[in-house]
């Protein structure tokens, strides 16, 4: 397992509700519906403390993607080998890759990317 890790600074957040498991049980689809739907995230409680968290099933398919990564020597060794060239003034921008420029104002915004150990 690779352990060094890559972290994304963003400026949004993801807003976690937290809900006792009582209440989960009694509204489990409503709930449901809504992390479909919604994107909503759940923290399930159980005398006070976290027992379990409900996320959709795109989000977990995302998470399992993003681990098998973060646990690959080798995509792990390409993504910083493609930072340090990024870094080193070797990338290239949307409009010279493409041949027009990016008008999509979602992906504007860049993550800063560092790494911890």
């Amino acid at each position: 397992m690779y352990h060094k890790r890559i972290t994304r600074e963003y400026s949004m957040s993801t807003m976690t509700k937290t809900l006792s498991i009582s209440e989960a049980r009694g509204r489990l689809g409503r709930f449901v519906d809504r992390v479909e739907k919604r994107s909503a995230t759940y923290a399930i409680t159980k005398k006070g403390l976290t027992r379990a968290v409900l996320i959709s099933s795109a989000e977990y398919e995302s998470w399992n993607a993003t681990l098998e990564i973060l646990s690959s020597e080798k995509d792990m060794a390409a993504i910083e080998k493609g930072i340090a060239d990024l870094n080193a003034g070797k990338g290239r921008s949307f409009e010279e890759v493409f041949g027009e420029p990016l008008n999509d104002p979602d992906h504007q915004i860049r993550p800063i990317i560092t790494r911890r150990r």
